[in-house]
């Protein structure tokens, strides 16, 4: 019977220490006269801002459950294993194929079930701990934003600067890098240079290195470039506003006029030389293919992956999916394909929608409305419950004379107390999760009216995002000499496409 315990922290300064969460799980073990063979820490790691594959502990615990080797998991509380509803889900059907007995440590935290009423507890649960990790993220953006916007808390400054922890003003200038930044808000207003690869080229002429500094020390030394100039010289500090982006909350400034080394006349001036310097040496640069259907495309002849091939059309560079056998004659353009993928599969979505949804959502409301206000009604009668003990309690209190007894009402009543609050806050999360519910029967309009809107937003998206969203929606795709077939994945639906226009 193999027994292991899990710990995570989201910071080294969290109440929730990885070493107060040992301290638990071996405690636990001593009063159940169980051995812990295995511990999977993962120490300072926020379990809302990194996916599971990205926590290393958490990913090796997985695959040991996974391989059958987990009878038995000490952890402290459900929001130590995820912070998203989805990855919560996840690891607790994990656990419950495997069977494998989960032992909180936390006094509070209600047991695990694997039970038709407990997966749906789990899944109640799942939403609470996804909707509590936002707010603790919030309180500490919110918190941080008011530190900011007081001097008490800088964030990352650039280069000629650093954070003085016990100065009023927490960020000032280092002596030697500051200079160097003034130099070179210099050579750009002295307009004797016509791109920032030339300053570059003339530091390096010169041997001016640019130092690297991590926790307050020089660590090395190295040569500077144009990036770094660039970063120099569109930071607003060195004119004497900080500026950062909170997530959620968009920018917040704050005024360091004491630390500036340009007046506003000169930082204004190099904004308007600088986007010439930087495209004159963009002109020289090829712009990258983004290739995001790539292991979706097949060959119809012969059935092989299409590769990915750069071709050049009227003088412009264009991306190509191409048979490595040229006689199959199967080629599409990379942009077409990609356009037609996403209309269609706008078209599908949108009939599924309007035609399905509404009845299932209804259903769906009707029975999970169902059980959460039974659930309610019970949180409902123990809170009353509660409240007329503590009045008995209080009552008893105020009579007894006896110091003592006194005492000892008086930590009953904080029990009674703290028994009470827990109870109202799980009755005010199911009342949030039963008006969701009931807004889900609005899902179906509101989705497509925002399908435009979202296919609006794509050209704005990251390479990573658009090639995940084509893996979500895209089964496979034959390429033929005369047409294309598309195989959507919800559900599969073949979508045949004549390519007279697609492959030119």
């Amino acid at each position: 019977m193999r027994i292991v315990a899990y710990y995570r922290s989201s910071t080294d300064l969290q109440e929730h220490s990885v070493d107060m969460q040992r301290t638990m799980a071996f405690k636990m073990a001593q009063q159940k006269l169980l051995v812990i063979d295995d511990q999977y820490p993962d120490p300072s790691t926020s379990a809302r801002k990194n996916n599971m594959r990205d926590r290393p502990e958490l990913w090796r615990l997985i695959s040991d459950i996974k391989k059958g080797r987990v009878q038995n998991l000490l952890v402290y509380k459900r929001d130590r294993l995820a912070r998203t509803a989805n990855e919560y889900m996840y690891i607790y059907r994990l656990l419950k194929e495997h069977q494998v007995n989960v032992i909180f440590t936390a006094d509070n935290e209600h047991p695990l079930s694997y039970t038709a009423v407990g997966e749906f507890f789990e899944v109640l649960m799942a939403g609470v701990i996804q909707r509590e990790g936002e707010q603790i993220a919030k309180r500490i953006r919110d918190s941080k934003i008011s530190k900011f916007l007081n001097k008490q808390y800088a964030g990352k400054v650039p280069f000629g600067y650093h954070v003085d922890k016990k100065g009023k003003e927490r960020i000032a200038k280092t002596p030697g890098d500051i200079e160097i930044a003034r130099e070179i808000y210099d050579l750009v207003l002295s307009e004797k240079f016509e791109t920032l690869n030339e300053i570059k080229k003339y530091f390096d002429s010169i041997g001016r290195s640019r130092t690297v500094v991590k926790k307050g020390k020089v660590i090395k030394a190295r040569s500077w470039e144009v990036q770094d100039l660039e970063h120099i010289l569109t930071h607003p500090l060195y004119m004497g506003k900080h500026i950062i982006s909170f997530e959620g909350a968009g920018e917040f400034e704050a005024p360091y006029e004491n630390v500036a080394i340009v007046s506003l006349d000169e930082w204004e001036k190099v904004q308007q030389l600088l986007p010439s310097m930087i495209t004159t040496r963009a002109k020289n640069e090829s712009p990258s293919i983004d290739y995001h259907l790539t292991g979706l495309l097949f060959c119809e002849t012969c059935g092989q992956s299409l590769s990915t091939k750069t071709r050049t059309r009227d003088g412009v560079k264009v991306g190509m999916y191409e048979c490595t056998d040229s006689s199959h004659r199967c080629r599409v353009r990379k942009d077409h394909i990609e356009h037609l993928v996403l209309q269609r599969a706008k078209v599908l979505f949108s009939t599924f929608v309007k035609a399905n949804m509404d009845d299932l959502l209804k259903r769906y409301e009707k029975s999970n409305t169902e059980r959460l206000e039974s659930k309610m009604d019970e949180l409902s009668k123990e809170i009353v419950r509660l409240k007329s003990s503590m009045v008995k309690r209080t009552d008893q209190y105020l009579r007894e004379l006896d110091t003592t007894k006194k005492e000892s009402l008086s930590n009953k009543l904080m029990t009674i107390y703290d028994e009470t609050d827990a109870v109202q806050q799980d009755y005010d999360a199911f009342v949030d999760i039963l008006e969701e519910v009931k807004t889900l029967v609005e899902s179906p309009k509101q989705l497509s009216d925002d399908i435009d809107a979202f296919l609006d937003t794509l050209p704005a998206r990251t390479a990573d995002e658009l090639r995940t969203l084509f893996r979500d929606i895209v089964s496979r795709i034959d390429v033929g000499s005369r047409c294309i077939d598309i195989t959507f994945k919800h559900p599969y639906v073949t979508s045949k496409e004549v390519v007279t226009d697609v492959a030119t």
